[in-house]
C-alpha cells in the first residue's frame, strides 16, 4: 500500500475515531444534562405547587387557630357554660359573627362551625354556617343530634369525634357533602380547657380549589399532578378515578418503588418511574402539610424528545467533520506524496549503482530539507568508494607483511576514524614487532641459563631425597618405640585404677564394721542397762519376799502355804540376782572387745584412706604420663608425615628441574623461530 493511500487512512480513521468519541461523549453528557435538567424542572415545579398548596393550607389553618384562639379567650365562666344552656346560647351568638367574617375572608370557604361537646352543653349546641357555592351567601344549617349516634359511629360524627380523640388539630380525609354536590376537605380544631373537652371549631374547603392548585403548569404538556391521601390513595388527578390506589394504576408494579417512599416519610429529590395507560412516566413527589402528598409526572418519551433532537444534530454535526477532513487530508497527502515519489525513484536508482541521479524535488518544508540532505548523501557517496578502494588496498599491503604504508586521501565522517585506526594499527604493529623480535632474543639467552641452573636443581633434589629417605627411617623406629612405651604405661594405669577401686570397696567395707561396730556397742549398753532392771527387780522381790514370810509367821497355821510360797519367791530371786551378776560380766567383757576392736578398724580405715589417696596421686601421674606418651606419639606422627610430604617435594622439585631444563631449550628453539618469523615483515623506522 502507497504512503499516500496510508496517510490517508490514518488521517480518516483519527478523524472518524475522534468524530465517534465525541459523539459517544456528546450524547452521554447531554443525556445526562438533559436528564439532569428535566428532573430539576419536574423536582422545581413539583416543589412550587407543593409550597403554593402548603400556602394555602396555612391560610386555612390561621382562621380555624385564629376562631379557637378568639372561643377560648372569650370563654369567661366555663363552670356557668356547662351548667346552663341559657349561657351555651348566649355565648354561641356571641362568636357568630367572628366565625361568618373569617369564612368570608378564607378563599374557598364553604362552611364553618363549633360544636361543643354533648359532655359539657346539650347535644345539639353550637353554630354551624354554610353556603351553596363560592358566591352564595352562607345560611344557618340545623345541627346533628349527637343523642341519636354513638361516639364510635364515625360515618356519622367522625367529623367531631376524629379530632377530638386526636387531641390536636386534624385536617379530615377530604368527602362529598351531598347537601351541596361539592367534594370538601376540612380542617377542625378541638377545643379543651383546663384538660375538659368544650367541643371543636372547623371549617370546610372546596376541594376544587385544591385541584386548581394542583393543575400543574410546566414545558411539558404532558405533565399532570397527582394529589395522594396518607394511604396513597388517589384524590385528584384529572384522568385517574377518585380513590384509585396509586399500586392499582400500574399492574406491573411500577408505583412501587414510589409508594413506599411516600409511606417511608423520606424526602429527596430522586425520579422515580412508572407506567400507566401504556405510558412510561418519570415521577416525584413532596408532602404537604395537611397530610397528603403532591406527586407529578411527565412522560418519558416528552422529556427525551429534546434528547433525540440534540442528538440528531450531534450525529450531522460528526458527519461534516469527517467529510471536511477527509477532503483537507487528501489535499495535504497529495502536497507530501509527490516529493516522496520523485525522492523513493532517486533512491532506486542509487540503489542500482547510479550515483549521477539527479534529484528534482523543490521545497522549502521538511521534504526539501530532506531532498537537498539526500543531494549531499550522493557526494559523499562518491568519496566513500574511493575511501574504500584505497582502504582495500591498504589492507592487501598488510596481509603481505608491509607495514610501512600511507593514506592519502582526506576522510571526513566516521571513515576518519578508519584511516587513524590503520595509522595506529601500523605503528602499533611495527613496535609491537620490534619488542617482540628483542624479547625472543633475551628469551633465547635467558633459557640458556635456565636449562643449566634446572639441572644443577635436579643433582641437588636427588640428593636430598636420599638424606630425607634415611630420615623417614628413623622416625619410623622411633614412633614404634613411643607406641610400646605408650601402651606398657596405659597397662599400668589400668592396673593402678583396679587396685584403687579395690582399696576403695575396702575402705568402704571398714567404714561398715565400724559402723556395725557402734552397734554392737550401743546394743551392750541397752543390755547393761535391762540387766540392772533385772537386778532392781529380783532386790525388790527378795525384799518382797521377806516382808511375805514375816507376814506369814504372824498368821500362824493360816500363813504356812503363803510362807511355802515366799520362801520359793526368795530362792527364784537369789537366782536372778546371781544370773544377772553373770550377764553384767559377760556384757562388760563384750563391751571391752568391741570397743578394742572399734580402736583397731579406727586405725585399719585411717590407714586405708591414706593408701587410698596415695593410690590416687599414683593414679593421675600414670594418667598424665599416659596423656603425655600419647601426644608426644601424636607429634612424631606428624614429623613423619611432615618428612614424607618434604621427600614428595623434593621429589617434584627434582622432576620440575628436569623439565625446566628440557622446556627452556625448546624456548631456545622456539624463541629463534620466532625472530625469523619477524624478520619477514617491512617494518616501519
Amino acid at each position: 500500500m502507497k504512503i499516500k493511500f496510508k496517510i490517508s487512512a490514518l488521517v480518516l480513521a483519527c478523524t472518524i475515531i475522534s468524530a465517534l468519541a465525541i459523539s459517544i461523549l456528546s450524547f452521554t453528557f447531554s443525556n445526562k444534562i438533559i436528564s439532569d435538567d428535566a428532573s430539576e424542572i419536574i423536582n422545581s415545579s413539583c416543589e412550587k405547587t407543593a409550597f403554593e398548596l402548603d400556602a394555602y393550607f396555612m391560610r386555612i389553618e390561621q382562621s380555624v387557630d385564629t376562631l379557637a384562639d378568639y372561643i377560648i379567650d372569650n370563654l369567661n365562666d366555663f363552670e356557668t357554660f356547662k351548667r346552663s344552656d341559657a349561657y351555651v346560647d348566649e355565648f354561641s351568638e356571641m362568636v357568630a359573627p367572628s366565625l361568618l367574617s373569617a369564612a368570608e375572608h378564607t378563599e374557598g370557604a364553604i362552611s364553618v362551625y363549633i360544636r361543643y361537646s354533648p359532655d359539657v352543653a346539650y347535644p345539639t349546641s353550637g353554630k354551624f354556617y354554610m353556603r351553596n357555592g363560592l358566591n352564595a351567601p352562607y345560611e344557618v344549617v340545623e345541627n346533628t343530634d349527637f343523642s341519636i349516634y354513638d361516639k364510635t359511629d364515625l360515618n356519622h360524627v367522625g367529623w367531631y369525634y376524629i379530632p377530638v380523640n386526636n387531641g390536636k388539630p386534624t385536617w379530615m380525609a377530604p368527602y362529598l357533602n351531598e347537601n351541596v354536590g361539592v367534594y370538601m376537605i376540612s380542617y377542625v380544631i378541638p377545643l379543651f380547657i383546663n384538660g375538659e373537652n368544650l367541643g371543636i371549631i372547623g371549617m370546610d374547603v372546596d376541594f376544587s380549589l385544591i385541584e386548581e392548585l394542583a393543575d400543574i403548569k410546566m414545558i411539558y404538556e404532558s405533565a399532570s399532578a397527582f394529589v395522594l391521601g396518607d394511604e396513597n390513595q388517589i384524590l385528584f388527578h384529572k384522568e385517574v378515578e377518585y380513590g384509585t390506589m396509586l399500586a392499582d394504576l400500574d399492574s406491573n408494579g411500577g408505583t412501587n418503588a414510589i409508594g413506599a417512599a411516600i409511606s417511608s416519610g423520606n424526602v429527596s429529590r430522586e425520579i422515580f418511574e412508572m407506567k400507566y395507560d401504556g405510558q412510561s412516566y418519570v415521577t416525584t413527589f413532596r408532602p404537604l402539610r395537611n397530610g397528603m402528598n403532591l406527586m407529578v409526572a411527565v412522560t418519558s418519551a416528552e422529556m427525551n424528545a429534546q434528547g433525540a433532537g440534540l442528538r440528531v444534530s450531534i450525529i450531522i454535526a460528526a458527519i461534516v467533520v469527517v467529510i471536511l477532513a477527509g477532503v483537507v487530508a487528501l489535499i495535504i497527502v497529495s502536497s507530501i506524496s509527490r516529493p516522496i515519489a520523485s525522492l523513493n525513484r532517486t533512491a532506486q536508482q542509487i540503489a542500482e549503482g547510479n550515483l549521477d541521479a539527479e534529484i528534482n524535488v523543490k521545497s522549502k518544508d521538511e521534504i526539501g530539507m530532506l531532498a537537498e540532505n539526500f543531494s549531499h548523501t550522493v557526494t559523499r557517496l562518491h568519496d566513500y568508494v574511493e575511501y574504500i578502494s584505497e582502504i582495500s588496498f591498504v589492507l592487501d599491503e598488510i596481509s603481505r607483511g608491509n607495514l610501512d604504508f600511507k593514506l592519502t586521501k582526506e576522510y571526513i565522517g566516521n571513515f576518519a576514524k578508519v584511516k587513524d585506526s590503520l595509522e595506529n594499527i601500523s605503528d602499533t604493529l611495527s613496535k609491537t614487532m620490534y619488542d617482540i623480535n628483542a624479547v625472543a632474543k633475551q628469551v633465547a639467552i635467558s633459557s640458556e641459563h635456565v636449562s643449566s641452573g634446572a639441572q644443577s636443581l635436579a643433582q641437588s633434589s636427588t640428593q636430598q631425597t636420599t638424606s630425607i629417605t634415611e630420615l623417614s627411617r628413623s622416625i619410623d623406629i622411633l614412633t614404634e618405640d613411643v607406641a610400646l612405651s605408650t601402651e606398657n604405661i596405659h597397662k599400668a594405669f589400668l592396673s593402678m585404677e583396679a587396685a584403687f577401686n579395690g582399696i576403695r570397696e575396702s575402705s568402704k567395707d571398714m567404714s561398715d564394721m565400724h559402723s556395725a561396730m557402734d552397734a554392737i556397742s550401743d546394743a551392750s549398753e541397752k543390755i547393761s542397762n535391762i540387766v540392772k532392771t533385772v537386778e532392781d527387780i529380783a532386790f525388790q522381790t527378795n525384799i518382797l519376799s521377806l516382808n511375805a514370810s514375816i507376814e506369814a509367821a504372824r498368821a500362824g497355821e493360816a500363813g504356812k502355804g503363803f510362807a511355802v510360797v515366799a520362801q520359793e519367791i526368795q530362792m527364784l530371786s537369789s537366782k536372778t540376782a546371781a544370773s544377772t551378776g553373770n550377764i553384767n560380766e559377760l556384757v562388760e567383757n563384750v563391751m571391752s572387745s568391741v570397743k578394742n576392736g572399734r580402736d583397731i578398724s579406727i586405725k585399719a580405715d585411717n590407714s586405708l584412706k591414706h593408701v587410698a589417696s596415695t593410690a590416687e596421686i599414683v593414679k593421675s601421674s600414670l594418667q598424665d604420663i599416659s596423656e603425655s606418651s600419647n601426644k608426644q606419639s601424636e607429634s612424631i606422627e606428624k614429623i613423619d608425615v611432615g618428612i614424607k610430604q618434604i621427600a614428595e617435594a623434593v621429589q617434584n622439585n627434582s622432576a620440575t628441574a628436569e623439565e625446566s631444563a628440557a622446556a627452556s631449550e625448546q624456548m631456545s628453539s622456539q624463541a629463534q623461530v620466532l625472530s625469523d618469523r619477524i624478520s619477514m615483515f617491512k617494518l616501519k623506522d
